[in-house]
Parts: C-alpha cells; sequence; structure tokens
C-alpha cells in the first residue's frame, strides 16, 4: 500500500526539477569528456548514503550530490533492463520466485531512474530534492527506499505536467497519444491525466507498490513448503518471447513504436468505454480520429483494423498481465510483475532520453561507459563507434526466432530447452540492450 506523503514532504517535492537536473548534466559534461560520471573528488561518488548519514542536516557539497542524482538516472535506468533480463532468464528456468524478486527490482530501479530524472534522489532514509537552482532540500517523513519510490512515485504521477510529459514520450507518428484522442467524441470528459494514462497502460501504481510483498514472500519464504502444480514450460517461455518481441525497434525517432501502438490500442478503446463510443459507432469513431493523422487510405485502412481489432485480434500478454490484480501466490504473478516492470522501464526509458535530450546530452558523449558497459554484457567484443539499434536487435532476434522454433516442435521438456536452447537463453539474459537502444535511437 502507498502511505499518503506527510504534507510538509509534498511541499518539498513541489521544488523537484528536472530543470535542475537538467543543468547538472550540463555541469557533469566535462567529467564525461575524462571518461567518468562525476568528478573525480566528488564525496558521494563513493558510499554516499554514509556520507549523507555523517552530515546531518544538509550536504557539504550540494553540487556533488545533485551531480549524483542526475548521473544515476541513467544508470538506474540500465540496472533495471539488467534486472529484468534477470527476471527473464528465471521465468524460463521455472525459478518463479526468482523471477518476482528479480522482476520487483526491476520495477523499482525504473522507478528510481524516473524520479532521479525529475530532480527526487533517493538514498535509504536521507531522500532529497534537486530545485530549479540545483539546490538541495532533504524530504525526511517517508522513510526507506522502497516506501519512499513508491510514494514519491505516486506524488508525480499526479503532478500538474506529468501527462504532458508523457505526451512527449508516448507518440504515435510524432504526434502525442493525447492529439490523437482528441479526435475521439466526449475527449475532454475522459482525456487521462498522468495518473489516469499509467492506470490505462496497466501501471497501476498502488499494485506495484504491493509488489514489494510479493517480493518478500518469494525473497524470504521457501519456495516448497506450498506444493503448486508443475508448469508447463511453454507458458513461461511464450510469454518471454511474445514480451521481447514487442520492444523490437521501429525506427530512428521511435524506439519502441511495436510496443507503443499496442499500448496506444489499449487506452484508445479503454477511452471510448468511458465515452459514449462502446456502440455501433466505434468504426466510425476510429476512422475520424485516424484520419486526422494518416492521410495514405490503405494505412488509415490498417490502423483502423488494428484499433478496432479487426486485424491482430489478441491483447498482447504482457500487457493482460501487467494489468492482472491476482494475489502473490497466484501461479502467473511473476508473469504480472515482470508485465508491470517491463512496461515502467519503457516509460522510464523515454523520460530520460528526454531530460538528456534538453540537456543536449547524446549518446556518444557517453561512449566511455557504454562501450565498456557493452562488453561486460557481452553485447560486443570490440566496441562499436555508435550504437546501433538494428544491431543490438538483430542480435536478440536471432535467439528468439531459435527459441520460437524450438517451440513449434513442442517438446514440452525444460530439460531438452536447455539443451537446445542454452546460448539463446543466456543472451536473452542481456535486456539493458534496449536502455541503450531507447537512449541512442
Amino acid at each position: 500500500m502507498i502511505n499518503i506523503l506527510d504534507p510538509s514532504d509534498q511541499t518539498i517535492l513541489n521544488n523537484a526539477s528536472s530543470a535542475g537536473i537538467i543543468k547538472q548534466f550540463d555541469r557533469i559534461k566535462k567529467y564525461n569528456e575524462q571518461g567518468r560520471w562525476l568528478g573525480p573528488r566528488n564525496r558521494y561518488g563513493s558510499d554516499p548514503i554514509a556520507r549523507l548519514k555523517s552530515e546531518s542536516i544538509r550536504p557539504k557539497y550540494p553540487r556533488q550530490l545533485a551531480d549524483y542524482v542526475a548521473a544515476s538516472s541513467p544508470l538506474h535506468l540500465w540496472d533495471g533492463w539488467n534486472y529484468l533480463g534477470l527476471a527473464l532468464y528465471s521465468c524460463m528456468c521455472g525459478y518463479t520466485n526468482n523471477a518476482i524478486h528479480l522482476a520487483y527490482y526491476a520495477e523499482l530501479r525504473a522507478a528510481m531512474s524516473l524520479l532521479a530524472s525529475q530532480g527526487i534522489g533517493i538514498f535509504n532514509n536521507l531522500n532529497c530534492v534537486v530545485d530549479d537552482d540545483s539546490k538541495i532540500h532533504y524530504l525526511t517523513k517517508t522513510g526507506g527506499t522502497h516506501k519512499a519510490t513508491w510514494s514519491y512515485l505516486q506524488w508525480w504521477a499526479n503532478r500538474e505536467g506529468t501527462r504532458l510529459l508523457l505526451d512527449r514520450v508516448l507518440q504515435i507518428k510524432s504526434a502525442p497519444f493525447a492529439e490523437w484522442l482528441s479526435l475521439l467524441p466526449q475527449s475532454g470528459a475522459w482525456t487521462p491525466l498522468g495518473t489516469e494514462l499509467l492506470l490505462l497502460m496497466g501501471l497501476d501504481l498502488k499494485r506495484m507498490a504491493e509488489d514489494r510483498e510479493a517480493r518478500n514472500e518469494a525473497s524470504y519464504r521457501p519456495s516448497g513448503i506450498v506444493v503448486t502444480d508443475s508448469r508447463n514450460p511453454m507458458t513461461d517461455i511464450e510469454f518471454v518471447v511474445d514480451s521481447i518481441r514487442l520492444l523490437e525497434p521501429g525506427g530512428s525517432s521511435a524506439a519502441f513504436l511495436n510496443m507503443d501502438k499496442y499500448i496506444f490500442r489499449r487506452v484508445v478503446n479503454r477511452a471510448l468505454e468511458t465515452g459514449n463510443g462502446a456502440d455501433q459507432k466505434f468504426k466510425e469513431h476510429i476512422e475520424h480520429m485516424v484520419s486526422g493523422f494518416v492521410d495514405d487510405p490503405n494505412l488509415c485502412k490498417e490502423w483502423r483494423q488494428f484499433l478496432t481489432y479487426e486485424s491482430d485480434h489478441k491483447e498482447p500478454r504482457l500487457i493482460e498481465e501487467a494489468e492482472n490484480m491476482g494475489a502473490h501466490y497466484d501461479a502467473n504473478y511473476h508473469l504480472q510483475v515482470i508485465g508491470r516492470a517491463l512496461l515502467l522501464l519503457r516509460v522510464a526509458t523515454g523520460i530520460v532520453r528526454k531530460v538528456l535530450d534538453d540537456s543536449d546530452v547524446d549518446i556518444d558523449s557517453l561512449e566511455f561507459w557504454w562501450r565498456e558497459a557493452g562488453c561486460a554484457q557481452g553485447f560486443w567484443d570490440i566496441p562499436p563507434d555508435s550504437i546501433s539499434s538494428s544491431q543490438l536487435w538483430d542480435d536478440l532476434s536471432s535467439c528468439l526466432d531459435d527459441i520460437a522454433d524450438w517451440i513449434n516442435d513442442y517438446s514440452n521438456s525444460r530439460q531438452n530447452f536447455f539443451t537446445d536452447c542454452a546460448g539463446s537463453l543466456v543472451r536473452i539474459t542481456g535486456m539493458a540492450r534496449f536502455a541503450l537502444i531507447g537512449l541512442g535511437s
């Protein structure tokens, strides 16, 4: 459960500013040119929580702490995608408790990344806000990392301007979701604000906070006490393959176009359910909306058929599971947490990318980081000169094809899966490639 924020913390949070983080990215560019994220004498570069505890009321070096918050945003994002990859690996191996544990931490890191980009630093009980002038304000009433993160994220989702930020991130044909939705009937009655849009995507922040309780059960309770039915390995393996395919890049300006179109379809249909569109005029409403953005008649027809489920009839399993409000002991709860983690990582990646763009920080200026990080992940032995979304995707796509071929043979044996797809199984762990695809495309 997300607790209501203390009024004093709400007042302090109102100072949180992505503009202050943008200034910090501009400030740390000189360190990036030296091949590092922070200055060599940054007090908080090592064991920041211990340093902050020793400083009591206020940080001794607020600019250095603000530098840390800014740099942590893309790095938390990278770690979040890594946790997701390990969760997918555990899922396919049948380790459902491990999958819940790791997917929860993917959610948590995605949230911490997003919040850092908006000027909120999470340091256990010493959380802070970076304001427009890059000054530091301590938050004192919210508690430790987990509780604070979900409370702050709920505050952010309800913040004025959050929908405008989401509009910059979630677009179809370079137009924000909201512009498309404005052409539907009664749009003014239901145009979603920040929290509502996240809910329409399946990102129920209350449920994501409660995923922590499931993580506790998965992490600290022995898995064999409660006898569960043996799982068909195909259930989890097909889910993973289908979910990763949703992430196929869609071009230089639309890294997650494939996923976004399914999210958009879900949002449009949910929105029409609350208006007057769920009647015989449903297709007409969709036709009117699409024609406002798509000139080509054939392409217009394709979009209409897609949005009305005439083509591609099924909702992606990932979105269905993300919206599922099952209890933590449900057989598919690990799939639900994975779904929520992946959707939140997609949103966080877009928001961090926008902050970097506004800071005039491009991926090439961060090559000191991603070249070595990619080597460590096994994306390459010799680092490339620049990020190639197609190369990063093609490497993973071939692994998905191998697993899909195995699924088609349907041996229904996890042992055979480990034998036949061992290499592809390991490669899929490297989901941090999507941090690079999202930040670099």
